[in-house]
């Protein structure tokens, strides 16, 4: 994808045709990514309601370390963009590749602690023993794919910013179709090959996140890989502090906003099992559906982001703007039926899942509540993407944080451990989390000189 650099101001067939040139690969990208993590929660969701929320608990472990560097991932998309939109390739590459230089190490770091101590971590989602125990070899095997995730969010990134994201999306199909034939294999067995349960579904994970980080590397490096073209500026071992300074400055606050999801998982996790497995178990695979019918809206984000960061680079402002407004309307233009399938199918939905009616009914109530909330959701991910490529990179976290510990948590706790209340207001709470989230968006975007009052400023990314 290349930006037409001779207009300010291209008609509107031409935006959205580069919008589409970065969104859709990663639209696809992310159904599939998503697609095999529902085929592997269809999976799990045979199996016992402890056993589903045995890997729950596993799983938010994993999540909170892939938060953070997919937060990373976000900021070096956004510097590595500006890079490009400066036409400064070498740095792009020499950037990249030191930023893998730091995750790896930084990752398998984070592996050895929760290997350490993993029942320190296991006791912080479960007061349950049983569960706990059952939990602990999933934690065991699925740790293992956090350094695949790290380097892997570097190499997307490499791609996202020059608008590839067609590379990244073939190494994603690739990468869940390995994920989903293990799967099947190592959950339940074949032939000769026994089933080990939620340690096949571990070894599934790790197995396949490591084939897809080989893959992204021989991408990069293989005999027509991306960075093949590039002659790097600067010696490799001569880091660019100021430079990865900036890639830790923009996406410690998305690392930070991901985070603050996983820690909110935590409390959700003990307000839901405070409920009974059942209630746990329905809300757990009922999300699974809600994350693989938003994929679309995250990969809207991407295009947001990296057009927003390309302007900027290349001094271009309004016509950054421009993009920002259309990539919006994208966004709702394909969130629109979504809501239509959560409102009218949820319970065709939860079957595909499990085979547990209780489970399913769960599920449905959470599903259609979240459909009510679906539009400010997707919203949120474009507006939050183009605020921090904008400069504004402390907002979104702020913005998430009060959604999450103002409304979301509070609600939540209350109504499980305080009023003692239907599950149905713990959904509701969830809801109006986005809505909040999306109104403080709508303020920033109506009413940007409230930011100099609440102390923000405008800190430009811009590399020299």
């Amino acid at each position: 994808m290349k930006l037409n650099r001779n207009q300010n101001h291209p008609q509107q067939r031409e935006m959205d045709r580069t919008i589409w040139q970065i969104a859709l690969p990663c639209v696809i990208e992310n159904l599939l990514t998503f697609a095999a993590t529902l085929v592997i929660a269809a999976m799990i969701g045979r199996l016992t309601e402890d056993e589903i929320t045995a890997q729950s608990i596993g799983a938010r472990i994993t999540g909170l370390l892939q938060a953070f560097f997919k937060g990373i991932g976000v900021g070096a998309t956004i510097i590595l963009g500006i890079c490009f939109g400066a036409k400064k390739l070498g740095r792009c590459r020499r950037l990249g590749e030191q930023m893998m230089m730091i995750v790896l190490p930084l990752s398998l770091l984070t592996v050895v602690v929760v290997l350490m101590f993993p029942m320190s971590f296991l006791k912080i989602f479960a007061d349950s023993e049983n569960l706990r125990q059952m939990a602990l070899p999933y934690l065991q095997i699925a740790i293992w794919l956090v350094p695949s995730v790290a380097v892997s969010r570097i190499v997307t990134a490499a791609f996202n910013a020059q608008g590839d994201t067609r590379t990244p999306m073939i190494i994603a199909v690739a990468m869940n179709v390995v994920n989903a034939l293990l799967g099947y294999v190592l959950i339940f067995g074949l032939g000769p090959i026994p089933g080990y349960g939620l340690r096949g579904a571990a070894w599934s994970l790790s197995l396949s996140y490591a084939a897809g980080m080989l893959m992204g590397l021989f991408a990069l490096y293989g005999p027509k890989g991306l960075y093949r073209k590039m002659q790097r500026d600067g010696a490799l071992f001569s880091f660019e502090f100021r430079e990865i300074k900036n890639i830790f400055s923009s996406g410690l606050p998305a690392s930070v906003e991901n985070m603050m999801w996983s820690f909110a998982a935590i409390i959700m996790t003990r307000v839901l099992i405070s409920y009974g497995t059942t209630i746990n178990s329905g809300y757990q695979l009922a999300s699974q559906v809600e994350e693989f019918l938003a994929a679309p809206c995250f990969g809207f984000q991407i295009a947001a982001t990296t057009l927003v960061a390309h302007c900027l680079g290349g001094e271009k402002k309004e016509l950054a703007e421009q993009y920002h407004r259309r990539v919006s309307f994208w966004c709702v233009t394909m969130a629109a039926p979504i809501v239509l399938v959560l409102l009218l199918l949820p319970n065709f939905a939860m079957t595909l899942l499990t085979d547990k009616e209780n489970v399913q009914k769960v599920g449905a109530m959470y599903l259609m509540i979240a459909a009510a909330a679906f539009l400010p959701q997707a919203l949120n991910m474009v507006d939050f993407g183009a605020i921090r490529a904008y400069g504004f990179k402390e907002f979104p976290l702020v913005a998430t944080m009060i959604g999450m510990w103002c409304v979301r948590i509070p609600i939540a706790a209350m109504s499980a451990w305080i009023w003692h209340a239907d599950i149905f207001f713990v959904f509701m709470g969830i809801a109006l989390d986005q809505f909040v989230r999306y109104g403080l968006a709508l303020f920033y975007r109506t009413k940007k000189k409230v930011f100099p009052i609440m102390g923000f400023r405008h800190k430009s990314t811009a590399v020299n």
